[in-house]
């Protein structure tokens, strides 16, 4: 099985390539999509309280923690995952706004027609969108430079999304204010830089890991056997 980012050239007629749906598994209750929009509020939580500010008063140095409570989100790709991030941001009072391909007329979110005027336009960046060509290095310096340092970058889609040189350098810099990374450019290598960094937050691409969903995946696996050799269309073949 391959993931919806990843392309089927294989054109024997003898082998079945099925699919996890990324908007994802739709089936029962959309497990896995839950437990990426979980990761993603895991990880901002996370990412923001690690962005202490430090006051001098009278009795001496005292940090406090930054609050994701409305704080303006961009949300880079606002499909299923990307609705789903944007309703439970939505909780903490957050304005939304969104980048994609094309306007949703539909919706009450405030629409950038480039990454870069979002980015300029949110203190939370989150890439939520799937990868393509088009969207390798959505995120690269100038994407970064416009969210800021006082910006953090939340990627919870795919590392070749970001261009890693280039937030590694911003981060140490200080040009970014921080970053919460579920997924790495060139996995499993994760940036040496990375570890020594009091505003990064780093997870080992768990943005599915959790049991229901691991368990659902589990079952869809065993309901395409089964189809495959009972003769029955399979569950979620690529074509």
């Amino acid at each position: 099985m391959i993931d919806d980012d990843d392309d089927d050239d294989d054109d024997d007629d003898n082998i079945y390539v099925l699919i996890f749906p990324k908007s994802v598994l739709t089936f029962q209750k959309n497990l896995s999509k839950a437990s990426k929009c979980s990761i993603f509020i895991g990880i901002q939580q996370i990412t923001c309280r690690s962005l202490s500010v430090t006051s001098i008063d009278g009795i001496g140095a005292i940090s406090y923690i930054l609050l994701f409570t409305g704080k303006t989100v961009g949300i880079i790709g606002l499909g299923r995952i990307g609705m789903a991030i944007a309703k439970r941001a939505e909780a903490f009072s957050c304005p939304i706004c969104y980048y994609s391909r094309t306007e949703k007329a539909d919706l009450k979110y405030k629409y950038y027609p480039s990454v870069v005027e979002l980015a300029s336009n949110c203190y939370i960046l989150i890439v939520a969108c799937p990868l393509t060509e088009e969207t390798r290095h959505i995120i690269n310096r100038e994407v970064i430079d416009a969210l800021g340092p006082k910006g953090v970058l939340i990627n919870i889609g795919r590392g070749p999304h970001v261009d890693e040189p280039e937030l590694v350098s911003a981060l140490v810099e200080g040009r970014l204010g921080g970053a919460g990374l579920d997924v790495f450019e060139h996995e499993p290598y994760v940036p040496e830089q990375l570890f020594g960094l009091e505003n990064v937050v780093l997870t080992p691409h768990v943005g599915s890991g959790t049991v229901e969903t691991r368990k659902e995946m589990a079952d869809l696996v065993l309901g395409n056997l089964e189809a495959r050799f009972l003769n029955k269309p399979l569950i979620t073949p690529v074509v």
